[in-house]
C-alpha cells in the first residue's frame, strides 16, 4: 500500500497545439513515452453522502499488457488555497492481509460502514461494485480517461486527456 501526502499542480490542457508543445518540451528535456492506458474511475459515496470531505475511489486500470484495480482513499487537507490531500492507494494484484485491514479501517473510520477485506484483493470490476453496493455504497460519478506517460529520472509523468465524464444520478 502507497500512503503519502499528496500536493498536485494541474494544468489544463485545452488544445492540440498546447499538447504538442507539452510533449516536445518533455522529449527535448529527456522524457521518453512509456506507455498509453485506459482509466476508469468510479467515484463512491454512501446514501447518507458520509465522503463529502473525502474521496473513495476504484480505478480499473488497463493498457496493452496489464489489468489491475486500484481502490484509493483521499482525506482532504485543511488548506483552502491548494489542493491537499492524505492518499492512501493499493492494487489489487499487490494487495496485502494488512493493506487490506487497513483500508477496511479507514473506509470504517469515514463512512461508519464495514466492507469485507475481500474486496481489496477483487480483480474484476463488476465484482468489486458488486460488493460495494451490498453494503451501501452507489457510484457517484464515472470518469473515463486515456493516459500517455513518459519515463525520465525513475518519475512517472502522465499527460491525461478525459474522454468523457458521466455524473450518476
Amino acid at each position: 500500500m502507497k500512503a503519502f501526502h499528496e500536493c498536485e499542480l494541474k494544468l489544463k490542457i485545452d488544445s492540440m497545439e498546447m499538447k504538442d508543445a507539452i510533449i516536445t518540451r518533455m522529449k527535448n528535456n529527456g522524457y521518453i513515452h512509456r506507455e498509453y492506458s485506459l482509466e476508469t474511475d468510479y467515484i463512491l459515496d454512501t446514501e447518507m453522502k458520509d465522503l463529502d470531505k473525502q474521496l473513495f475511489r476504484v480505478r480499473k486500470y488497463s493498457n496493452k499488457e496489464f489489468e489491475d484495480l486500484i481502490f484509493t482513499i483521499k482525506i482532504k487537507g485543511q488548506d483552502i488555497s491548494f489542493q491537499d490531500n492524505m492518499e492512501y492507494e493499493i492494487c489489487a494484484s499487490q494487495c496485502t492481509n494488512h493493506d487490506a485491514e487497513y483500508m477496511k479501517e479507514l473506509v470504517k473510520n469515514m463512512t461508519g460502514i464495514w466492507i469485507p477485506e475481500k474486496l481489496f484483493f477483487e480483480k474484476n470490476i463488476m465484482e468489486a461494485l458488486d460488493i460495494l453496493k451490498k453494503f451501501g455504497f452507489c457510484i457517484k460519478r464515472v470518469i473515463q480517461k486515456n493516459v500517455m506517460c513518459m519515463l525520465a529520472n525513475m518519475q512517472k509523468y502522465c499527460l491525461i486527456r478525459s474522454l468523457n465524464q458521466l455524473e450518476h444520478i
